[in-house]
């Protein structure tokens, strides 16, 4: 009987083991796929083969897992400075795995690293995460992180029409009524109005309301029409048509705002000279966008009262000097985008620089607390004139169309809200991406995960969607890699932006491949934020709306114009970085003036 025992208990055991062996068959084979898979991407990454390291990360993606995504993650950390246009291919193709346990392992690599700067680089790259299941990686962040990284994460979870999604949310409503006592924070908000969006029902912000009715509603189909009827809301064609919640509040505060509150110094000239010598008209993004502004021309512009003035932009501009006599025949090379005068005698000279005294009232407006926003050539006209220590202009660059990426650790930063958003689902395309630098990469042989770790994959990226959007597909599909860059195009000529001070001016925005006219690189950052001046006052974070009428105002220079980008989805780039601007620069603007009717009081 003892034998029998014996035999029976063996044949169990070898019935378990021929029952689990094609899992755990189909475990190795994957294991061994994502092994070739990293090794490809690895190799990619040494030689440059753009091609390959394409098919390396789609069959990483496609294989999925956490010792995929391990992998992945540990490849990416050993991408060094200055190589961006390595780095964000791998955070791109981070995202566009689809199945839980691969965006598991993100999410909980996230909320480990949350004060790194790679962590907030690849929470910012699943905003544009295709697969429901982001959920998974968004869930470990809404536990551990911190303000602006919760925010983004709840940001992401309100486009998103499943179960999970509303059980994090409701979650979220919870965690913040014991913060929001007094007045709603912003994730508070955000959560609110999403589940608002996700289920169609208008229940504020009451978490007793939103408990009571999931407990009733959980696991039945609810078949959910838009709040707002199509139609409705703005339609500007601009920045302004996809706010959220918290940024349209604001912007109500900026659409209030005195026509003087944001002044455009245009180059337009209508006294002796009557020309047109603007690059760009900003004036008519604001007039789209609905901001109230007042355009002031450079030859009236040391005359103008500034005292309710929050920001001041400043148009690009000829500023150059170059003949303006009615015989004058321009021929010969370009140069400083001018052609030579020819065909005269008497040439009559022009230059629409601005003047000392000019630039010394702009240092002084800053100083004070202004908030002034300057485009390509005015780096060399203005900014280096009266900000020296912080940027000046460098080498001249050659036309080109360059992909833009968030500087390293910068993706959450205030002034990047909505600056890269998710294309539309049939906006998604691949493309090809644009590799073209030397990269030496210390990539060890270790980098693929821990074999004995267990993986728990579960394939499925169906998660069961209880809550149905009218007229919307599902938005998992087969493994793609996602896309987050912007597609910049630069003028022939423009300066090379030059940061003197790393320590106190934030870099923003850059372009691994910009090059000057001898075809050497040059500094890759295209927009950039500084608060000038010393002292501890000075030194306030930029985007903090904390702050009094002693605090320096912002300088943001961008490199390129408004209306030369590719697409829609690349000029939005611009116009969310000036809105999210003008936004901070009006909160400042509200503040000065309080302080000075108390002032004025007292």
């Amino acid at each position: 009987m003892q034998w029998l025992r014996r035999t029976r208990s063996f044949g169990l055991a070898v019935g378990v083991f021929v029952a689990a062996l094609p899992g755990l068959l189909s475990n190795s084979v994957r294991a061994d796929d994502a092994r070739d898979a990293i090794t490809r991407v690895k190799s990619a990454l040494r030689s440059g083969d753009v091609a390959r390291l394409g098919r390396g990360l789609e069959q990483l993606i496609d294989v999925g897992g956490k010792k995929s995504m391990k992998s992945l993650l540990s490849v990416a950390t050993k991408i060094p400075d200055g190589s961006d246009g390595y780095y964000w291919p791998l955070l791109e193709a981070a995202a566009s795995f689809t199945d839980r346990a691969g965006l598991g392992e993100l999410g909980s690599y996230i909320a480990r690293n949350k004060d790194r700067a790679i962590a907030r680089d690849l929470l910012h790259a699943l905003q544009a995460s295709l697969s429901s299941n982001v959920v998974h990686a968004l869930r470990p962040i809404l536990d551990k992180g911190s303000g602006p990284v919760r925010l983004k994460a709840v940001s992401k979870i309100v486009t998103i029409r499943t179960q999970e999604s509303i059980d994090a949310l409701i979650g979220v409503l919870q965690a913040e009524e014991k913060k929001s006592k007094d007045e709603p924070t912003q994730i508070l908000i955000t959560a609110a109005r999403g589940l608002e969006q996700i289920t169609g029902q208008r229940l504020g912000r009451s978490v007793l309301n939103w408990v009571g009715w999931w407990e009733k509603h959980r696991g039945t189909t609810l078949h959910v029409k838009p709040l707002d009827p199509e139609g409705e809301g703005r339609a500007t064609g601009t920045a302004v048509d996809t706010l959220d919640d918290y940024r349209k509040e604001a912007f109500i505060g900026l659409e209030k705002a005195p026509k003087k509150g944001v002044v455009v110094l245009s180059a337009l000239y209508t006294k002796k000279l009557q020309r047109d010598l603007n690059n760009d008209h900003m004036e008519h993004v604001l007039s789209r966008m609905g901001v109230p502004h007042t355009i002031v021309r450079r030859e009236n512009f040391a005359g103008f009262d500034l005292s309710q003035t929050g920001a001041i932009l400043i148009n690009c501009a000829q500023f150059h000097r170059f003949c303006i006599c009615p015989t004058c025949k321009p021929g010969g090379g370009v140069n400083n985008r001018l052609r030579r005068c020819t065909g005269c005698n008497k040439h009559i000279n022009f230059s629409a620089e601005l003047t000392a005294v000019d630039v010394e009232k702009l240092q002084r407006f800053v100083m004070r607390g202004g908030y002034l926003f300057s485009e390509d050539w005015v780096v060399k006209e203005v900014i280096e004139r009266a900000f020296p220590k912080f940027v000046v202009a460098g080498d001249r660059i050659d036309e080109c169309a360059v992909d833009v990426f968030p500087v390293r650790g910068r993706a959450t930063h205030p002034y990047l809200t909505g600056v890269f958003t998710p294309k539309p689902l049939d906006d998604h395309h691949d493309d090809d991406i644009d590799l073209d630098l030397d990269l030496d990469l210390d990539l060890d042989d270790d980098d693929f995960g821990d074999d004995d770790d267990d993986d728990d994959d579960d394939d499925s990226s169906r998660g069961r969607t209880i809550v149905v959007p009218a007229k919307e597909k599902d938005r998992d599909r087969d493994a793609e890699l996602v896309k987050i860059r912007h597609r910049w195009q630069i003028d022939r000529e423009s300066f090379a932006l030059v940061v003197k001070n790393r320590a106190r001016v934030l870099q923003l925005l850059a372009a691994p491949k910009v090059v000057g006219l001898d075809g050497e690189a040059v500094s890759p950052i295209v927009a950039l934020a500084f608060r000038p001046g010393s002292g501890k006052a000075a030194r306030t974070q930029i985007g903090d709306r904390r702050r009094g009428a002693e605090v320096p105002g912002v300088v943001v220079q961008v490199l390129s114009h408004f209306g030369k980008q590719n697409s829609l989805g690349d000029e939005r780039s611009l116009e969310n970085l000036l809105l999210n601007f003008l936004i901070d620069a009006n909160v400042a603007r509200e503040a000065r003036s309080v302080e000075r009717q108390g002032r004025q009081r007292g």
